[in-house]
């Protein structure tokens, strides 16, 4: 402390006596002076405690002693609020100077980027978060320069300061085209809109009206500032419980003038810091400075989202200030042990899942006695669809790695497509139901297995032309992250489209098979309630009701339905609840629909097995089987018991036998 207290109070005292009497001390003796300390000192290192009021910034020429001083002591300080306090304090007495050199502005950005690069604690630096950011506006502003611009660049903070012709001015656009934390960071200028960067901001024509009249000197016209903040430290808002500043930050004005309510919106243009690749919601935002009771903080008024993908984000907004997009922490990607845990779970559970799918086809359609009937015909289809999609999920990831650019487009329109057209077997499943068991008059519907494959495989068919003829490169992929280094596959890249054409449709059909699901329950109990004491064919126990209840929860994709609660404290377990549920459905239908179904276990014994195993002759369920082998035309509505009986035979295993008075009902 008394070293860092001597050595300035020297240093200062000598060089402001120099610049009075024009007089100069050579260098030898400011280096004496300061070997002298450290050779006499040596309890620690210095501390930038010094008080304000001992060095007064008076002149430019002054105010370049101060920030080299600072500039020296800066990577020996410790920065406790106190310090940060007096760093702003000097930096805001320079700025109040008439005018400012281009060297000092780089000495400034220069003691600003050491500070915004350290591990500060957040509660220090939030308090002159917004004192930093007007001073930095204007000290650009007040720097002398000749020529068009002038630009300041550090390693993190970049500043660009130009006098555009207001005659000729038909808009502009700042970008960072790269940035390494420390290195390569290069502002481009131009007239077009920048495609591909890793911050811009483009300015409309229409603010040419507040640039002035057309003066014939350069120097009179109004400035247009932008600046670029590679760190997003400087930029803490308290108020933010589940979101995060996923960009860095870029700011453009206009000298003397307050631009809001824009009619043609300024363009702004932001790379993602992580890759957003679980699909979480941005925000668009600003930087409010009169937020949380003055220290600042985010906005969403006036900017809006145009366009958003895994790596960009463009947002429209109606004002000049300082821009970055936030982050959904809610969806945001789960930590890389989890995320190889799920990732391993379904794998194993698809590929599992892909074997007993193809088994039940190979089945049904090597029988030719279990798949006459409508019911076996849409599983038929459901298992077709469950199956491609399972095989393609599989390959995608090894697809991915050849870098196809059409290739990756394929997988991932195709893996859209199956994912659609099994939603939409799952609803046929459920309309099926509805028309079988709980509607009470006879339906007729011809070509009715026609009319459900046009719709099963023709609907998702025309969401995937849509995508495809609006933009192809909807469908992509990037790279891998580090946040999520096991789950690089072709996908959907557009937020708007993935929850358009894949989050609301499956939403809509979850809704009607979920109410599906809840009638067919209620029909059972009503039915049981009023035969079970009449007829000992209900006498079963609560066990056959439950295998009920999950063939049916299996069959109309309700588990799809756990990713509707995968938020907040219990995200975690319930993405290993979908996980494990749904890349084992092709499993599970196997189970109820082969292993638990009496037809079929009956089937396989007369076709497939030999010794006591194979049935010699299946007479005690021919009624049954001929009565299933016929095509039907119509959906026969019998009898709620009748309906009821139909849908434990169809949909789990029969513990009983069908007797006379209840025939095998015909879907």
């Amino acid at each position: 402390m008394a070293a860092s207290f001597v050595y300035s109070l020297c240093s200062y005292v000598c060089k402001a006596a120099v610049k009075t009497t024009s007089l100069e001390i050579p260098e030898v003796l400011s280096l004496k002076i300061k070997e002298l300390l450290n050779d006499t000192y040596k309890e620690g290192p210095f501390s930038l405690y010094v008080k304000p009021e001992d060095v007064v910034v008076k002149s430019i020429e002054n105010a370049q002693d101060v920030v080299q001083h600072i500039l020296y002591l800066l990577p020996d300080a410790t920065l406790h609020a106190e310090e940060l306090e007096i760093i702003a304090s000097k930096i805001s007495d320079i700025v109040e100077l008439a005018d400012v050199s281009v060297t000092l502005a780089e000495n400034v950005l220069a003691i600003l980027d050491y500070v915004l690069l350290q591990e500060i604690e957040d509660e220090n630096l939030r308090k002159i978060t917004n004192s930093i950011l007007k001073m930095t506006e204007e000290m650009g502003y007040k720097v002398t320069y000749t020529g068009r611009n002038m630009s300041v660049i550090t390693t993190s903070l970049a500043l660009l300061v130009l006098r555009p012709d207001p005659g000729l001015f038909g808009g502009l656009a700042f970008g960072i085209a790269s940035y390494n934390r420390g290195v390569d960071l290069k502002i481009s200028v131009q007239e077009d809109p920048f495609r591909k960067v890793l911050a811009s901001v483009f300015l409309p024509k229409s603010l040419k009206n507040f640039l002035g009249i057309e003066y014939s000197d350069p120097d009179k016209r109004s400035k247009i500032q932008f600046k670029f903040f590679g760190t997003t430290s400087l930029f803490l808002d308290d108020s933010l419980t589940m979101e995060r500043l996923n960009t860095y930050v870029v700011s453009a004005s206009i000298e003397n003038a307050s631009i809001q309510n824009l009619n043609e919106p300024v363009t702004v243009t932001l790379h993602h810091i992580d890759q957003n690749r679980g699909n979480a919601a941005v925000h668009c935002v600003f930087w409010d400075f009169g937020k949380n009771n003055g220290l600042g903080g985010w906005n969403t008024s006036g900017c809006e989202m145009e366009y958003t993908d895994m790596n960009y984000t463009i947002c429209f907004c109606n004002h000049l200030t300082h821009f970055g997009v936030l982050l959904d922490l809610a969806r945001t990607e789960i930590d890389v042990t989890h995320d190889h845990i799920l990732t391993l779970i379904s794998y194993a559970g698809c590929g599992a899942s892909s074997l007993f799918l193809g088994i039940t086809l190979m089945t049904y359609l090597t029988l030719e006695k279990v798949r006459r009937d409508n019911p076996s015909k849409i599983l038929l289809n459901l298992c077709a669809a469950l199956l491609m999609l399972n095989v393609v999920f599989l390959t995608n990831s090894w697809l991915t790695s050849f870098n196809q650019p059409g290739l990756c487009i394929t997988m991932a329109m195709l893996l859209h497509y199956f994912l659609l057209a099994a939603f939409t077997w799952m609803c046929l499943e459920s309309v099926h139901f509805y028309l079988a068991i709980v509607k009470v008059f006879n339906v007729y519907v011809p070509k009715y297995i026609l009319k459900c494959c046009i719709a099963g495989w023709g609907i998702p068919a025309i969401v995937i032309t849509l995508v495809l003829i609006i933009n192809k490169d909807f469908y992509g992929n990037g790279s891998l992250s580090k946040s999520h280094p096991y789950s690089n596959f072709c996908w959907i890249q557009d937020n708007t489209v993935f929850y358009i054409s894949v989050v609301a449709y499956f939403f809509l059909i979850f809704l009607m098979n979920t109410a599906m699901f809840i009638t067919v329950l209620l029909q059972i109990h009503s039915v049981k309630t009023r035969t079970q004491k009449t007829s000992r064919f209900w006498k079963r126990g609560a066990l056959q009701d439950l295998k009920s209840a999950f063939s049916l929860m299996f069959l109309l994709g309700l588990t799809w339905g756990f990713a509707f609660f995968a938020w907040g404290a219990v995200r975690i377990f319930f993405l290993y609840l979908f996980s494990i549920f749904n890349t084992l459905q092709g499993f599970f239908i196997f189970v109820f629909h082969c292993l638990m179904k009496d037809e079929v276990v009956k089937q396989c014994r007369v076709h497939f097995c030999w010794g006591r195993f194979r049935l010699s002759s299946y007479a005690d369920w021919s009624g049954s089987g001929a009565t299933a082998g016929s095509s039907p035309k119509h959906l026969n509505h019998r009898s709620p018991s009748q309906a009821l009986w139909s849908l434990h035979s169809i949909g789990t295993s029969s513990t009983f036998n069908a007797s006379h008075d209840f025939s095998r009902y015909k879907f």
